[in-house]
């Protein structure tokens, strides 16, 4: 999937729970961090997940995006 990629100072790694990563070996990073999470929850809010791909419509037609927006939401609207 083709997207632009957010890097951040640090992993969120140990305040999260990471649900997917990108390759770091498998595009060109300005900060390299050695761990790139893309989808992750935050226990501490209920039913709240964010993903950090997918800003370009294209990405919809990706079967695969598809299911992880349609199955987040799902799970977000679970009491």
């Amino acid at each position: 999937m083709t997207d632009e990629w957010y890097e951040f100072n640090e992993s969120p790694r140990g305040r999260v729970h990471v649900l997917a990563t990108a390759d770091e070996s498998t595009y060109k990073q300005n900060k390299p961090m050695g761990d790139h999470p893309l989808i992750w929850v935050n226990e501490r809010y209920h039913r709240a997940i964010y993903i950090a791909v997918g800003h370009d419509s294209t990405a919809l037609a990706n079967p695969a995006y598809a299911v992880l927006l349609r199955d987040s939401i799902v799970w977000a609207a679970e009491k």
